[in-house]
């Protein structure tokens, strides 16, 4: 059986890789509201 291992990038097409937040940035996104986090997760992920 093979071992799981947890997907931390993903390609998408004429962007690039896109990468997960980690804990940090997740703590910082949670304290945004509206529009400005939804911008804050791609802004960080396609850094």
């Amino acid at each position: 059986m093979l071992a799981r291992t947890p997907v931390t990038e993903v390609e998408i097409e004429d962007v690039g890789f896109y990468r997960l937040p980690n804990q940090w940035q997740q703590q910082r996104i949670g304290r945004l509201r509206g529009d400005e986090r939804h911008t804050a997760v791609l802004a960080l992920g396609c850094g």
